[in-house]
């Protein structure tokens, strides 16, 4: 009889024991982010926006889990997920008004080389016009010359 005495008393211990581990091992893992542990993963985050490759990424990773043992995976995921999108969101806005920016400036470009020609083609008029004053006064002078030329003969003559 002392043997299923002992044996049912082992068998308590074994289940406090497992019951006793359960809650330890939940005790664990609810524990919050600390600020070393939000450190390492904000680490990971920019690991993760620079493109570095996963192997690279998945080694920390480990790294990080073996030395916070304490640390809720779910929770350190999820920290690296929202952070990794706000950062990559924030890239890809400013990526945005960069082409946005460019384009404007192309734009201008485009527009300040109409508006050049456009001065470039009233600069030509003017000077053909001023061309043609020029050729003008000329005739008239020589035609002043001629006549001058024609009267002084006339008299001398």
């Amino acid at each position: 009889m002392k043997k299923p005495l002992s044996f049912a008393l082992l068998l308590v211990l074994s289940v406090a024991i497992v019951v006793t581990g359960l809650a330890w091992a939940q005790k664990q893992v609810i524990e919050p982010l600390q600020p070393a542990q939000i450190a390492s993963l904000n680490q990971i985050v920019e690991m993760i926006v620079q493109g570095k490759p996963s192997r690279e990424i998945e080694m920390f990773w480990r790294q990080i889990l073996v030395a916070n043992p304490r640390m809720d995976p779910q929770a350190a995921i999820n920290y690296i997920n929202t952070q990794a999108r706000q950062k990559l969101e924030g890239n890809i806005a400013n990526v945005r008004s960069q082409l946005k920016a460019r384009e404007n400036l192309k734009q201008k470009l485009n527009t300040t080389g109409d508006d050049a020609q456009l001065a470039n083609i009233d600069l030509q008029n003017q000077l053909q016009k001023q061309q043609q004053l020029l050729n003008m006064l000329s005739a008239i002078s020589k035609m002043l010359e001629d006549s001058s030329t024609s009267v002084i003969r006339k008299i001398g003559g």
